[in-house]
């Protein structure tokens, strides 16, 4: 199943210490789990269940065209045999944040593009108070990076052997064809609207100082609260933003116009 953004409805997972449980029941088999990702293959049935210190933090079961989510997808594999699962022992801040790619929308959407610095591009993402997936996916590669509370907890290829830091999704930007989907979001927190198209302003402001190469300085304006405190830590963000072949003086002037709207906006 693929979704709209023409990613996998399915979260892609590492492969990196994934082995197939040895109990002789479904039950026995969760009873015992303590901090785990439980993924069942079954057919034409996929599911997720994760746990934390033996809690089931969330699930996810696709079906055909049907997707199920919740802590209730357990009910929906009974007598599925252990044979048909694997476990992935994920660590429990990764597995905090990976239901974020199922219940967070796509919020902001990059490339391709060849000039994205990319570990760059993935840590201007991660802010204090927010958690969830930036995506990177390339001709022949999928990159997940987890962020939560202003830091990057996990990153992994699909199918990769390792869970490691941003390094480990950084080198998909290498490719001409590669973009980018973050899925974040700031928990507990209402996004207000923009005001006075404040956003479309900020967006012209950027294209007209750094025309094609502007794509990753507005997905950053993009993906913050649409706030006056917002939009301004967006900016400082930007400054220290480096997109090759732009000057880190044209990115002060692409920050320093952001902000001048901003300010001029409250009068």
């Amino acid at each position: 199943m693929i979704d709209p953004d023409g990613l996998p409805g399915f979260p892609p997972l590492p492969d990196a210490a994934a082995t197939v449980p040895e109990a002789a029941s479904l039950l026995r088999l969760v009873q015992a789990l303590d901090t785990a990702a439980l993924e069942v293959t079954d057919g034409e049935l996929r599911a997720l269940v994760l746990f934390d210190r033996r809690e089931v933090l969330d699930g996810y079961l696709q079906h055909r065209q049907t997707v199920i989510t919740g802590p209730e997808v357990l009910d929906h594999l009974e007598g599925v045999a252990t044979a048909r699962t694997r476990l992935h022992w994920l660590p429990a801040e990764v597995l905090r944040v990976l239901p974020c790619w199922w219940r967070v929308p796509t919020q902001v959407t990059i490339g391709p593009n060849r000039w994205m610095d990319g570990e760059l591009l993935v840590r201007s993402f991660a802010r204090p108070g927010q958690r969830g997936i930036v995506c990177v996916r390339g001709s022949a590669a999928l990159g997940v990076a987890l962020i939560e509370d202003g830091e990057v907890r996990g990153a992994y290829r699909a199918g990769g052997d390792r869970v490691g830091d941003v390094s480990e999704v950084a080198p998909l930007f290498d490719d001409p064809a590669a973009m980018v989907f973050s899925r974040v979001e700031a928990p507990g927190m209402v996004r207000e609207a923009p005001r006075d198209h404040l956003l479309d302003d900020i967006e012209q402001a950027v294209r007209a100082e750094i025309h094609d190469y502007a794509d990753p300085a507005v997905a950053v304006f993009h993906s913050v609260p649409p706030t006056r405190e917002g939009l301004l830590e967006a900016a400082d963000q930007v400054e220290r933003m480096r997109i090759r072949m732009i000057s880190p003086d044209r990115m002060q002037s692409v920050a320093d116009r952001a902000r001048r709207l901003i300010l001029d906006s409250d009068r």
